[in-house]
């Protein structure tokens, strides 16, 4: 007992919320989901299903991942996709064990440049050999008939001699075109059924551990339930390769949904479990990842006082709300991005970087679009004590990425009740800052610098409207300013991009302190300390990082005066009717959303138009939201004057301001009747329906999206 105590941990605490998730599961809505999961996924099974699987077709509708494996990379003859098949080539049918197939497989026709081209190939599915089919000189079409394999998955391996072709080194087997699947009735295999059980009961304890009542998480998962029946319906094997995705990202959902509803008695207990539980070859894992947790414990308690003057405890239904948006957020992004080949995106090029840090070589270079510019290291070097842990350098950057993507919300909420615009539009700020699209490109391209940067910028914002007081008054706010100064210094460090848009924030800044000094004395001394720690940040970043670059900047300079910045990135000049057309549709519509562009004009000046606060925060902040706003109207331009496509990610650094103005104005519409709330309702679904058609096109399809702005 003494020991549980030492450690923080409440024995009683732990016991009670145990009881407590007992008590969730024996909810008779509980059941009834599990029934309705059987009946769906049984009719499911036993509904006949024509699949269609274009071999050689990687991205786009129609893709062949995941469902084929080892394969060698698909190659084009003329209008002709295909793949070479190799020694271990195979086709993965998630969770069709238990039913019978009818299998089409199109051969291409041998070349008869190739003599040594196999011609048999035999197919196996489960230690049961087809064939031998006999491959011809023209392509043909194979029809095999599995029965059903009584196993989770059918594997279906694809047999055949191997060959090399002159001057290729791989090992070649057979040319593969279309493969046509037709699923016949059967039943749904267990790991299917096992899975999503699983996953329906994680999510009916997240619902209900948030406080969700229970006939608010009994509608919210049948809605859940329906959208699967859609998905388990109309492409049942890529719907059971999300399973073990799906329940690893709840997996860790819970943890973070116990981490923001203040539950650290049950993290620390389960974590002492895990300890406890560690084989003996773990021990030092078991110890690094003790004295991290101890150690991350040991800061929050430190910071805690701090905070709380700092962080505004929103009511309970606002929490509520708030935690379950972090979570969906947290899910749908790492899920997605574990989801068996989905869009890669840049996670390598991020690996490479890191690793380069990680060794030692934190001043980097990198090359977008034909320029040589510098790659800040900021996030690289915060994540490297982690790799001490060995969870892997690959999730720990996408877990990184997937938690400020999740936490940026909770920050946007934090900045518009300090400026005093009430629950509502503290509310629409936040679920814009989550659903956005701008976000979700970032996330399937896997720019985790960009990811991380994003919500340092937040931090900086919110942490400039808590000092706002302290700044405007007589005595120094040291330790303020130097609170300030990291925050920027985070950012200008996390990405290239975001340091030119804060130092044009920077100068705009500063060219408004004439204004500010014809003020009353405390904004002139808030207004010169805040540009002082703008300053100090800046030359911090350029002593600490940049100015080992100048060689860089100055030879680029002298090539941009002599043939511009075209000649500086070799492009030929775009036309700027095509840059016009790009910067709407893959800019305003899908980063934005159709109307939140001039939704988020008008909540601007609504609010420079408010009366002022006592604080004055509020005039701070539309001082801010004009001066972002001119940063994203001069870098916008920029590409207009050079004709090239080079951007700094001014549209994601303006996200914050649209969200504060889009939300002020979404809560104004909302008080205007029943007409104001349809329109709201109908801004909202067009915002979510862009966000989740990226969101799957990327996972499923291999989908580009539009690379952020």
């Amino acid at each position: 007992m003494r020991l549980t105590r030492r450690l923080g941990i409440d024995l009683l605490t732990v016991w009670r919320a145990a009881g407590r998730t007992l008590a969730t599961l024996r909810d008779r809505r509980l059941l009834w989901l599990l029934l309705l999961l059987l009946a769906l996924l049984g009719a499911a099974a036993r509904l006949p299903r024509d699949e269609w699987i274009d071999v050689g077709r990687e991205d786009g509708l129609g893709s062949d991942l995941p469902l084929v494996q080892a394969f060698h990379a698909a190659e084009q003859s003329g209008a002709e996709r295909f793949r070479w098949s190799g020694d271990r080539s195979a086709l993965m049918l998630p969770g069709a064990g238990w039913r019978p197939i009818r299998l089409m497989v199109r051969t291409l026709g041998r070349d008869p440049g190739l003599p040594t081209a196999p011609t048999r190939l035999a197919i196996e599915v489960g230690g049961r050999a087809f064939g031998p089919l006999l491959l011809g000189d023209a392509p043909r079409r194979h029809h095999v008939l599995l029965p059903p394999m009584r196993r989770d998955d059918t594997i279906v391996r694809f047999v055949s001699a191997t060959f090399q072709a002159p001057g290729d080194p791989r090992a070649l087997g057979v040319p593969l075109g279309d493969v046509a699947l037709r699923l016949g009735a059967g039943w749904p295999a267990p790991a299917v059924l096992g899975g999503w059980a699983a996953i329906v009961v994680l999510g009916w304890l997240i619902l209900r551990g948030c406080g969700v009542a229970p006939g608010a998480a009994w509608r919210t998962s049948l809605l859940a339930l329906g959208l699967l029946g859609c998905a388990v319906i109309l492409d049942p094997l890529r719907a059971a390769a999300a399973i073990m995705p799906a329940l690893s990202a709840l997996a860790g959902g819970a943890i973070l949904a116990l981490a923001l509803i203040g539950r650290p008695a049950v993290l620390r207990g389960a974590l002492c479990l895990a300890l406890c539980a560690a084989p003996p070859l773990a021990l030092l894992h078991a110890a690094a990842v003790a004295l991290a947790a101890a150690g991350l414990w040991a800061a929050a308690i430190v910071l805690r006082h701090h905070a709380a003057r700092i962080w505004l405890t929103p009511g309970p239904a606002a929490r509520r709300r708030l935690v379950l948006l972090a979570v969906v957020v947290f899910c749908l992004r790492l899920g997605g991005k574990w989801y068996p080949a989905a869009m890669p995106g840049d996670i390598q090029f991020h690996l490479n970087r890191a690793g380069e840090v990680i060794a030692g070589q934190p001043l980097l270079r990198s090359n977008n679009r034909g320029v040589d510019f510098p790659y800040p290291p900021a996030l690289y070097l915060l994540v490297a004590p982690a790799t001490l842990l060995d969870p892997g350098l690959r999730a720990t950057l996408r877990i990184v990425a997937a938690l400020g993507d999740a936490l940026g919300p909770l920050v946007l909420y934090q900045i518009a009740q300090r400026l005093g615009l009430g629950r509502r539009r503290a509310w629409y700020a936040a679920w814009f800052g989550a659903a956005n699209g701008a976000a979700m490109m970032a996330n399937w391209w896997n720019f985790s610098t960009h990811a991380a940067t994003q919500l340092w910028l937040l931090v900086a914002v919110w942490l400039v409207t808590c000092a706002w007081p302290a700044l405007r008054g007589g005595r120094w706010p040291a330790g303020w300013i130097a609170l300030l100064t990291l925050a920027q210094v985070l950012v200008a460090l996390g990405h290239f991009g975001f340091w030119i848009n804060l130092g044009v924030l920077t100068l705009a800044g500063l060219g408004m302190l004439p204004v500010a000094a014809r003020r009353d004395a405390g904004w002139r001394r808030g207004a010169a300390r805040l540009a002082l720690s703008a300053g100090i940040a800046q030359v911090l970043a350029l002593a600490l990082f940049y100015s080992a670059y100048g060689g860089l900047f100055a030879s680029q300079l002298a090539q941009a005066r002599q043939g511009g910045l075209g000649a500086l990135a070799e492009q030929v000049g775009a036309e700027r009717a095509v840059l016009w057309a790009d910067l709407w549709d893959a800019g305003f519509r899908q980063h934005l959303g159709p109307v939140t562009l001039p939704a988020a004009l008008a909540g601007g000046l609504w609010l420079a138009l408010r009366p002022p606060d006592r604080s004055g925060r509020r005039r701070l902040v539309s001082g801010l939201l004009a001066g972002t706003a001119l940063v994203a109207l001069c870098l916008a331009a920029l590409p207009f004057i050079t004709t090239t496509s080079l951007t700094t990610r001014w549209l994601s650094f303006s996200v914050w301001a649209v969200a504060l103005g889009g939300g002020a104005v979404a809560a104004e519409l909302w008080r205007r009747g029943r007409a104001g709330r349809w329109a709201v309702w109908a801004a909202a679904a067009a915002i979510a329906w862009g966000s989740a058609a990226l969101w799957l096109g990327a996972l499923a399809w291999r989908i580009r999206p539009p690379e952020p702005f």
